[in-house]
């Protein structure tokens, strides 16, 4: 396939530094009997050639205004018109390199600081399948006017590396005339056999929000190989470009950093990274997330039905209800006390303020069904797996009156929480009320990712 392409900012494309590679056959250059319509009323003695390198790129150049020098590393077309210094673009194909590496290692030759610090990318072509990283310096307006870019894209198996050095006179006229001139050349831009750019290949995909996640505006992210995308969420959908570490919104230009390993994608939203999951692992994880769902609805439908066999046997209690003992299988307390503490118990899981929480318990205490033996172990379990928001939801749209009593203890929810009350001996009470939390089903994530992946983007 022969690939036409043509640079989005072609005027500021052209070139100054050699290139360290392997030899290889010169270019041939041809004479060129038809000119693109935009050069026809420019010139009428422009006479157009077509310089073909051995690489499989060509380009084609007024050989009135342009000299072509060839070496085994690259070749240049300088402009002989008038102009302020040297303008041109060298051009050189470096085989079994990454574009960064090679970008990398000639910023570092020539010592531009600047342009280090001024890396960008987008397309280098309309095609939309070639990608590439651009280099700038600023123009020298105090002294010669020179100024330099370097451009970098992956192709076929190697890397194309463009450098220009440009010098601006001042003069308009001047300064438009050799712009135009070397724009033409990066316009007229053909690959040959163009076999698309593997170094982005593993990022492509449709992604889904992890079960596991939250604090996300999105619910799923599609990267497309062309480096568009889109990013969807319950406010409506956002048109991306992805780069190689940002997601960048086409609109506002708001950026997202990100990464990808292996099926997973990790993007920065709210200061913390969200991960989303690619393709066929998100429908495993699905899979996952629907039997963990059936196997809590069965266990709250047996809670609900021990709730409700504990209300009944209480409804039959006509002491308890006379005196507002509603709870009196658990403690003597009155409801209004019992209902209180619940509440504070309600108040603080919906504050996620588990140092408070891990007050409130006796302990040995069970946890996720596993037996915790102090505050500390609590704190640094749950800082380690993290709290499940299955939970945290489920407990915080509760009240005080979603609990029931039995010989365990008192429930809130469908036995998310039991407390007991330490001053109840089973007959009698013992000084005042003082309930213990001594279980938490289902706090803990069971399956908890956190990502170490803003210490290494960064």
């Amino acid at each position: 396939m022969k690939k036409k392409l043509t640079y989005i900012v072609a005027t500021a494309l052209f070139a100054g530094v050699l290139i360290t590679g392997c030899g290889k056959d010169a270019g041939k250059t041809t004479d060129v009997t038809e000119q693109a319509e935009q050069t026809e009323d420019k010139s009428d003695k422009a006479d157009y050639k077509n310089y073909e390198s051995a690489d499989g790129w060509s380009v084609k150049y007024n050989s009135n205004l342009i000299e072509v020098n060839e070496s085994n590393e690259m070749v240049s077309f300088v402009y002989s018109g008038e102009s302020a210094g040297t303008n041109m673009v060298e051009v050189s194909y470096i085989k079994d390199k990454q574009p960064k590496e090679v970008l990398s290692e000639q910023l570092a030759e020539t010592g531009n600081d600047e342009a280090m610090g001024n890396i960008t990318e987008g397309y280098l072509g309309i095609g939309e399948d070639v990608w590439c990283y651009r280099a700038d310096t600023s123009v020298d307006t105090e002294g010669t006017g020179i100024n330099e870019s370097f451009i970098v894209a992956e192709y076929n198996g190697g890397v194309l590396y463009f450098h220009r050095t440009g010098h601006n006179s001042g003069n308009d006229e001047i300064d438009m005339a050799v712009s135009d001139t070397m724009a033409e050349i990066i316009d007229s831009l053909e690959l040959k056999d163009f076999q698309g750019q593997k170094e982005f290949s593993y990022i492509p995909g449709k992604y889904k929000l992890s079960a596991d996640a939250k604090n996300s505006a999105f619910d799923t992210i599609a990267l497309n190989d062309n480096h568009t995308g889109t990013m969807v969420g319950k406010d409506g959908s956002v048109n991306i470009m992805w780069h190689s570490a940002k997601l960048v919104e086409t609109e506002s230009g708001k950026e997202y950093e990100y990464s990808v390993e292996g099926s997973n994608l990790y993007v920065s939203l709210n200061g913390e990274f969200v991960e989303f999951v690619k393709g066929d692992a998100a429908k495993t994880e699905d899979k996952k997330t629907e039997e963990k769902k059936d196997k809590k609805e069965k266990s709250d439908d047996k809670a609900k039905e021990e709730k409700t066999e504990e209300e009944n046997t209480e409804a039959t209690s006509s002491d308890n209800t006379s005196t507002g003992n509603t709870y009196a299988a658990a403690t003597l307390a009155p409801d209004d006390k019992v209902e209180a503490f619940a509440q504070s118990v309600i108040d603080t899981v919906k504050a996620k303020d588990w140092s408070k929480l891990a007050d409130m318990m006796k302990y040995p205490a069970t946890i996720n069904g596993s037996s915790v033996d102090s505050k500390d172990a609590f704190m640094a379990l749950i800082n380690e797996k993290g709290a499940s928001e299955v939970f945290v939801s489920s407990v915080s749209g509760l009240t005080s009156k979603d609990i029931f009593a039995n010989g365990q203890g008192i429930a809130i929810g469908n036995g998310d929480v039991w407390f007991v009350d330490d001053g109840f001996t089973g007959l009698d009470q013992i000084g005042d009320p003082d309930f213990k939390i001594i279980t938490l089903n289902g706090i803990i994530a069971e399956s908890f990712r956190r990502t170490v992946m803003a210490a290494m983007i960064l």
